[in-house]
């Protein structure tokens, strides 16, 4: 039998330092490699929930015509625009440089699901030099047996699959996962990972709405880049995906919508207290010092 715990405020409190000293790049750079034609939306979701949740920077890699559409929805997304109509075997060199700049590489986010796809991944994430984290349609096509350090999410219907193709059964999980960490998204979100398995509870029902799964990975990419706690990290963001959709339901009761997360996720970062704030010089002197000596 194994032990869940049930998440608290203070598992997450002061998860992430933020330097009044910080330079540009020091609060994390998140890479969303996704976006198809029919699903545009959903990058620009993740996108916008990781900048909103602290990072310095999110770059997008996509379709040529979907990236531009992307460009559409926000000046503060940087896409890069990959030929061709549709992610292919051509573009995993490029994707693989970018990845070199990221803290954390989310993918998934408006992807899709088709043997193609499940055959691109197979060849594109060992090819990845950052962590991870895995949306919904990735996480459906790929094999645990090959990833280090990613955050999956599922919701119930995808962690069957995910135990079917991964042969492993509700009872041996922790053997299976390694250093990775898989979320059962539900009503009561369900962590599993090598350290322990736990919960966080709450939330609203009107967060099946579509675009929400979307906004959860882009606050754990977040989060993830910032920390570096991967575990530390997915409790934070299913605790912040939780409370900003209680606090959205108390304004719109059923009728939110995932691109309204934006709009609080930064009061329930500093309501969770999940930032705490420093002053010590993360160099030697200030830049005007050093002018000065030399």
């Amino acid at each position: 039998m194994v032990d869940i715990t049930e998440c608290r405020k203070q598992d997450i409190k002061g998860l992430i330092e933020r330097n009044v000293n910080f330079s540009k790049g020091d609060a994390g750079r998140v890479l969303i490699i996704g976006g198809a034609e029919r699903y545009v939306g959903a990058a620009v979701l993740a996108g916008l929930a990781a900048l909103r949740c602290g990072v310095d920077s999110v770059t997008i890699a996509a379709p040529e015509t979907c990236a531009r559409l992307m460009n559409a929805f926000s000046a503060d997304l940087v896409t890069v625009k990959l030929p061709g109509e549709d992610l292919s075997d051509e573009h995993i060199g490029e994707l693989s440089w970018l990845s070199e700049n990221a803290s954390v590489v989310l993918v998934g986010p408006g992807l899709g699901v088709s043997p193609e796809r499940e055959a691109l991944l197979a060849k594109l994430l060992p090819q990845m030099k950052a962590p991870m984290v895995l949306d919904a349609d990735a996480t459906k096509q790929v094999q645990l047996a090959g990833l280090e350090k990613t955050i999956l999410f599922a919701n119930k219907q995808e962690y069957e699959h995910l135990k079917e193709t991964n042969g492993f059964t509700d009872e041996h999980v922790a053997p299976s996962l390694g250093t990775n960490v898989v979320v059962v998204k539900g009503r009561q979100d369900l962590i599993l990972c090598s350290e322990g398995h736990s919960t966080v509870t709450g939330g609203h029902s009107r967060a099946t709405v579509a675009g929400t799964g979307d906004v959860l990975a882009g606050i754990a990419a977040a989060l993830y880049a910032q920390s570096k706690d991967i575990r530390g990290a997915t409790l934070a963001a299913c605790t912040v995906a939780k409370r900003a959709a209680v606090k959205l339901g108390e304004k719109h009761h059923f009728g939110f919508l995932a691109s309204e997360f934006t709009s609080v996720l930064p009061d329930v970062l500093k309501e969770l207290k999940v930032f705490r704030v420093t002053k010590h010089q993360t160099f030697k002197g200030s830049l005007t010092d050093r002018f000065r000596k030399a």
